[in-house]
């Protein structure tokens, strides 16, 4: 039996390592269900309203760190997943979408439930956004909608008509002109923070008497660098909101989260330090940070666009967080005797 595209885009999405698929069921995605169905992994995990969905498939990957998967149907069911997908564009967590829509041939005749999706999503999914038109094109939408969401850490959509899923797919892509092979492969990019620039935020570091760190989820991954540094600056340490999971809040430099719903240490440690860590945040809320010329700041983040964005930054270290802070460390050992030994953080 020939599959439909329906199952080769499920197939797809196992290649890809999803586990899950939260969605809604509805007439402009019954076949892909019954791909599913048929399947029996990804797992569909049916929600009672099409934003739940999208939610879900966010909070999957915050907590799974691996791209979520959301499908509803073309219309009503697309814009329901709107306010789910924002939340994974502001956050910043890799989803993919995907959408039915109404039979290709009737696209532009104002048919029932017919909606501008690639209007709708163009913002909240502005990486990618693409209709699947043809069995060809299914596979390498996909691959590129997946690809793109793990590059960018953002949300994704793949649109597709019901008579497309329901076509046949062709065992063997034909190699000629406009057929284009893909693969169901990324590789996590790797940045390594320049050496001047660590040299030039270990300058600073050794230099400060009272160093605060403001962790943010950016620094995932990096619980042990992150404590090998307070413990050597003899510095404190608060989050941001998102970055709350990031580190264990027994520890007794561990003053709590920052912000609006933050702790009275965290209020503290910001308003009395006068040399700011910021490893991986991008926290809004300035009023809690130290005012501006208070402190001296150093800020690490994969993303050089974020970097003095909040905070007026003293040194620049462009990289991955856990290899930004070894390197701090490494050159800390290497400079001088930094903070060791000064006395307890402010809290």
């Amino acid at each position: 039996m020939t599959d439909l595209v329906a199952d080769a885009l499920v197939a797809r999405l196992r290649d890809w390592g999803a586990d899950r698929v939260f969605g809604y069921a509805g007439d402009g995605v019954n076949t892909l269900l019954g791909a599913l169905q048929r399947s029996g992994a990804p797992e569909f995990i049916s929600t009672r309203h099409e934003e739940l969905a999208a939610f879900m498939a966010c909070g999957h990957a915050k907590y799974t760190g691996r791209v979520g998967v959301c499908m509803a149907t073309q219309g009503p069911g697309a814009i329901h997943l709107l306010a789910g997908l924002y939340d994974a564009k502001l956050d910043k967590r890799p989803v993919v979408a995907v959408v039915g829509q109404v039979v290709s041939t009737a696209l532009g005749s104002g048919y029932l439930q017919e909606v501008d999706l690639h209007t709708l999503f163009k913002d909240v999914c502005g990486q990618y956004v693409q209709t699947v038109f043809a069995p060809e094109q299914a596979l390498m939408a996909l691959d590129n909608a997946m690809r793109t969401a793990i590059a960018t850490s953002t949300p994704t959509c793949l649109i597709i008509p019901h008579d497309v899923q329901q076509a046949e797919m062709p065992d063997e892509l034909a190699h000629s002109h406009g057929v284009v092979p893909s693969a169901a492969v990324s590789a996590p990019t790797r940045i390594t923070a320049p050496d001047d620039q660590i040299r030039s935020a270990a300058d600073i570091l050794n230099a400060g008497r009272r160093v605060a760190l403001l962790v943010g989820r950016g620094a995932a991954g990096a619980a042990d660098e992150i404590a090998r540094v307070v413990e050597t600056l003899g510095a404190g340490v608060t989050t941001s909101l998102l970055g709350k999971p990031v580190l264990d809040e027994g520890q007794p430099w561990h003053t709590g989260v920052m912000g609006h719903l933050g702790t009275t240490a965290s209020a503290e440690l910001m308003a009395n330090c006068d040399t700011l860590l910021i490893v991986g945040s991008n926290d809004p809320w300035t009023e809690f940070y130290p005012a501006p010329g208070q402190a001296k700041a150093v800020q690490i983040d994969i993303q050089p666009r974020v970097i003095g964005a909040k905070y007026p930054v003293d040194a620049p270290v462009v990289g991955q967080a856990a290899q930004a802070l070894s390197a701090l460390s490494a050159a800390r050992t290497q400079t001088g005797p930094g903070l060791a030994g000064a006395g307890p953080p402010v809290a």
